[in-house]
């Protein structure tokens, strides 16, 4: 059986165009056991956060982005050398388009190091949102060049949120 997979403003009408139509643009797609989590995350995040919250702007900026971001199961994702990959990460698609591996309810260490910073679900989440930002607006920062100036106060919001 398929993983459930729900969208919330898909830009395209998969060849259906009388039940799938995107008028606004609002592209994240949401794959694998958790899709339904992942939404009710962040329907949460848009409902409860202040309109100036930094975590905010992030979602409609991607919501917004003629790219597609999918957010999708960390679990069986293989590295080149065939190994399970032990942390959340985004990569971009040779489509414009970004995905982020992350899997729900898990929390993660910076860089898989048990002596750094360990990031809730939701903070990890919103780390790899920006993460999906940047590459889709060509402007790969990877944690240098001013990222983690700015992923403090977005990261702040999604701890702070209540939203699980």
């Amino acid at each position: 059986m398929a993983s459930p997979e729900v969208k919330t403003g898909i830009a395209y009408a998969e060849n259906d165009p009388n039940n799938n139509v995107d008028p606004s643009g609002l592209k994240i797609v949401f794959k694998g056991p958790n899709a339904n989590d992942w939404k009710d995350l962040l329907n949460c995040w848009k409902d409860k956060l202040a309109k100036n919250s930094p975590l905010l702007t992030l979602i409609k900026a991607l919501e917004s982005s003629k790219d597609t971001v999918t957010i999708q199961q960390l679990t069986g994702q293989m590295n080149a050398q065939g190994k399970q990959v032990p942390t959340a990460y985004t990569e971009p698609t040779i489509w414009g388009n970004s995905i982020i591996y992350i899997d729900y309810g898990k929390s993660y260490y910076w860089n898989n190091d048990s002596t750094k910073r360990l990031y809730s679900n939701q903070e990890a989440l919103a780390h790899e949102m920006m993460h999906a930002l940047d590459q889709i607006s060509n402007n790969p920062r990877h944690h240098g060049d001013g990222f983690m100036d700015d992923e403090g106060p977005i990261t702040g919001d999604a701890k702070g949120s209540k939203c699980r």
